[in-house]
């Protein structure tokens, strides 16, 4: 096996649970935090590297938004409440309804709970990585401990998540 098979495997088992742990907290309309979370490679047989991405707004569903910096155009509530079914005036309703909590209470509210298998609406990034080390501890153990370097960059409630490296 080289080290591009490896570091594939690794940022595929991450990738994956990070998807699932998204998933799990609610993180699902329109599938598209899904779609936009994934990996890339690069390397050769003896030296790689992966680079975990995703979309930018990942990371206002990681760690939230405090009450009085919720900044977004009311056309965005309201196509999200026309995914969930209402009909236009319904959606405009219930678009400025939501930002008023918003504001109030931040994001996620805390009825937004209701939306989550496991209670939680914040913290997926964290979760899912867990989640992946873990599994590739039990897959790899002597291999994670001496040759694999993880390093984890993000920017704390900013507009862009940038990447998880894996080199090995």
């Amino acid at each position: 096996m080289t080290a591009k098979d490896v570091v594939t495997e690794l940022a595929s088992t991450l990738t994956a649970e990070l998807i699932e742990a998204a998933d799990v907290q609610g993180h699902r309309l329109t599938g598209s935090l899904a779609k936009n979370i994934g990996y890339e490679v690069t390397g050769s047989d003896n030296e790689a590297e992966a680079k975990i991405y995703g979309p930018d707004y990942a990371i206002y569903l990681n760690y939230g938004v405090a009450p009085g910096k919720v900044r977004y155009p009311i056309s965005v509530m309201v196509d999200f409440f026309r995914k969930r079914g209402l009909p236009e005036k319904e959606a405009t309703r219930a678009a400025w309804a939501t930002r008023a909590k918003h504001k109030r209470e931040g994001m996620p509210t805390k009825a937004s709970a209701r939306f989550s298998r496991n209670g939680k609406r914040t913290g997926f990034l964290q979760e899912g990585f867990a989640k992946g080390m873990a599994k590739i501890r039990e897959k790899a153990p002597g291999l994670f401990d001496d040759y694999v370097e993880v390093l984890i960059n993000q920017r704390y409630k900013t507009d862009t998540i940038e990447t998880i490296t894996i080199q090995i």
